[in-house]
Formats: structure tokens, sequence, C-alpha cells
């Protein structure tokens, strides 16, 4: 997989953003921007991304920029994201062609799609539902946020060079770390049923993240270092970004009416992985986090209730998911170093505490799987 070098700047999103200008255009001070690298897209082509956020209004601005192979395909791709019932409007002037609709600019420039999306943060939530709640109108103050994407847009497009990706490329923020192993390494360990490996745009930024398509569902791995979310939109570190995400995960499990696979035991579903860093949860989707060293790791099953306890090997199910990650602990293969989290007695560690909690008996198999990827990320060779 080639790596995205600096003569590729033409194809991240986070070059688009000219300090003094952007600064400029929004009219107040910011938050970031944070860097969310890029990976390699499908159709062929790149897909990078940016995060702003201001510090008055509490506006989120999420910057896409997706480079295609040839200036068609980036046609084919922005007709298919303006879609929409009512049209958008046409956004005059920017790229080649541009609309806007509800808070969302996309610009069309040669083999590049350009988005730019404007949401409420947190703070700027709650006013809005404090407006409603005291018998105001929450439009124009709502619209205001939205129209912040159309203030950035033109500063952005201004830098766009509208040049293609002539391959598929990974381009890692400063910090992030690869959580992909390689196709070519799971197709001759497995080949009854070899999984497809895919990078995608990351649910939960600034993490990377790799997908892991077996037969009976996926498996998501996101990766975040220390480095990343110390320059994230709100600053954090691993081990204070695991303790809310316990929080939120115990607060989603209570609240839960029925669990989808097995139920966790502990507090609201939520087991803590102990004497690892982690914790592993039901609700609201299948999911392991750990923390090793100076990065936190997220595995979860999204969308995936084919997996469900019990059956035999090679079903679909949390054992087949078992048997087939179980290779990864056997022979150590993998695509990533961690240096960048841990030292190899750090790893040593985990793996001996990753053991002992597997051949405890004290987890579902689903836990168990999903911590058997957890090794196998872990593991050197």
């Amino acid at each position: 997989m080639p790596t995205a070098a600096p003569a590729d700047r033409g194809l991240s999103a986070f070059a688009l953003l000219d300090a003094a200008g952007y600064r400029a255009a929004l009219g107040e001070d910011v938050l970031g921007p944070e860097d969310d690298g890029g990976v390699p897209s499908s159709p062929a082509g790149h897909v990078s991304t940016t995060r702003v956020g201001t510090t008055t209004t509490d506006t989120m601005l999420s910057i896409t920029l997706s480079s295609l192979d040839t200036a068609q395909a980036a046609q084919q791709v922005f007709a298919a994201q303006t879609r929409g019932n009512p049209p958008p409007s046409v956004a005059a002037g920017l790229g080649d062609k541009a609309v806007q609709s509800n808070g969302v600019v996309t610009v069309l420039k040669g083999a590049q799609v350009l988005v730019v999306k404007a949401s409420p943060g947190a703070a700027a939530q709650k006013r809005l539902d404090d407006i409603k709640i005291h018998g105001g109108d929450p439009t124009a103050a709502y619209a205001a946020l939205l129209g912040k994407a159309q203030t950035l847009a033109p500063g952005l497009v201004a830098h766009l060079t509208g040049q293609a990706s002539p391959a598929p490329r990974l381009a890692l923020p400063a910090g992030g770390v690869d959580p992909c192993i390689r196709q070519d390494v799971i197709a001759k360990l497995y080949p009854k049923a070899p999984p497809t490996v895919t990078y995608q745009p990351s649910e939960v930024p600034p993490a990377t993240q790799c997908s892991i398509q077996f037969p009976g569902g996926i498996v998501a791995i996101q990766v975040v270092s220390d480095q990343q979310l110390s320059s994230a939109l709100v600053p954090t570190t691993a081990a204070k970004q695991l303790a809310a995400d316990r929080a939120t995960h115990q607060g989603v499990a209570m609240r839960a009416p029925s669990v989808i696979l097995a139920q966790a035991p502990g507090p609201g579903g939520v087991q803590d992985l102990a004497p690892m860093n982690g914790f592993s949860a039901a609700n609201p989707e299948p999911d392991v986090e750990t923390q090793i060293g100076r990065c936190l790791f997220r595995l979860s099953l999204p969308g995936s209730h084919h997996f469900t306890p019990g059956g035999d090997a090679y079903d679909y199910d949390a054992h087949y998911l078992e048997s087939i990650i179980a290779g990864y602990l056997d022979s150590r293969a993998r695509g990533i170093r961690l240096e960048k989290c841990a030292t190899a007695d750090e790893i040593a560690a985990q793996l001996r505490d990753l053991d002992a909690l597997r051949n405890s008996g004290q987890m579902t198999p689903l836990t168990a799987a999903l911590a058997a990827i957890a090794a196998a990320l872990l593991a050197f060779p």
C-alpha cells in the first residue's frame, strides 16, 4: 500500500486549511484543526478528512476530500452524493459545479469532490434545545450555524487542485497507527473463507479504522494514539477516552430494553477486562476497548447481527469468528508494528494478561473472539 508523501498535499483535506484564511472566514477563534489523515477509497482513489471547531458558536465543521482516479469517476461520486428530495440548491462560483443543502456544501473540481459539513457541537445543541424548551423558535439560530459551511467553503476551494489519485494511498496523520493486517496474509491463512480487509474513513476520528469482512459480519478495528488525541478538537488521552467510553456504554446499557448477542456481566452490561486495562460491552453494539501503552484500541461488530453465541465452528456465529481469529493468535500474523504505542515488554505483558483472561473461562465466546483480534494486533512475530 503506497504511503502518501509531502508531494501529495493536493490529496489532503488538512492542507486545504490556510491558517489565516479559514480563521478570518469563520470570524471567531477556532479549535483544531484536527488532521484525521487519509485512506484508500472505493471506487479507486483516496479520501482525506479533517475537522475544525469554533469557540463562540460551537460549530463543528468536517471537511472530506475525495480524490478519484479519473474526472469521470469524480462526477459519478458527486452525482451520488448530491441526490436529494428536494434537490440541493446551486452554490455558484465554486469549482466546476457545486451545490448546498442543510449545512452541507459539495463541490466538484476535476477528479476531486470536496464536502464541507457544519453541525452543532454539544454546547450549541443545548442552546438550540433551550430555545425550543422555552417556547422560542431555534430555526434562525440553527440556520446561522449551518451557514458556517458556506462561509468556509470558498477558501477551501481556492486551494483545490482537482488532481487525480493514481493509486490507493494511506496517509497516516502524525502519531497515527496502521490498524490493518495485510490482505495477502489473511488469504493464505484462511483459504476456506478469506475475509476482506479494507480501510475506511473513521467513525470515531481521529482514530484510524480498518474493517475485516467475514462471511458472517464485519469486525471494525480503530486505533488512536496519545499523540493524535493530544491534538484532537477536544484534547484528551487514551486513558481518559477509555474511561469516558466505558461510562457511555454503561449509560446506554442501563437504558437498553434488550441486548444483542450475549449479555456481558457487570454493571450496565459492561465487563471490565482485568487485569487488562479495558472493558467489553454489549450495547449499543458488541464492543471491546483496551488501552495498550500510549494507544487506545476499539474492536466492534457494527450491525453484525449474524454473529450469535452458540453453534459449531465455521457457522456464522461467535464461535466461527473465534475459530478464524484464533489463527492470528497462534501464528502471530500481523501487518503492523506498534512501537508508537508500547515497548515490546509492555506488549508481552498485555498478551500474558489476555491469555489469562481467555483461559479463565469467564469471557463470552464473542468477547473471546474480539480479544483474540486484540492479541493479533499486539503480537510480535
